[in-house]
């Protein structure tokens, strides 16, 4: 049997997704923090799931993960999973 763990951080719409992954980062206690339980849990896969919903404008805007970030990501050793979904599309 396998276990799984998640938790979920609700951001305000006006978070930027480069702001997003170290916000999380930090909650959880921060790089060293979440590499010692990784090391710990020894867990097959660790991601990082993002859900972003489509803004209601005509003016779409893009997003970007910097390399710092990047290179936490990689540190950690997880996967960086992106879902893009439309405000009540889905009900």
């Amino acid at each position: 049997m396998k276990s799984f763990a998640s938790w979920h951080v609700e951001f305000p719409d006006s978070t930027q997704l480069n702001e997003m992954i170290p916000s999380l980062i930090e909650r959880a206690g921060g790089v060293d923090r979440l590499i010692s339980v990784r090391n710990e849990v020894k867990p097959e896969f660790f991601e990082v799931d993002l859900s972003l919903w489509i803004k209601d404008s005509q003016e779409q805007e893009g997003g970007f993960v910097d390399s710092e970030t990047l290179s936490l990501l990689s540190r950690l050793g997880v996967c960086l999973s992106l879902g893009f979904y439309e405000r009540g599309g889905a009900q």
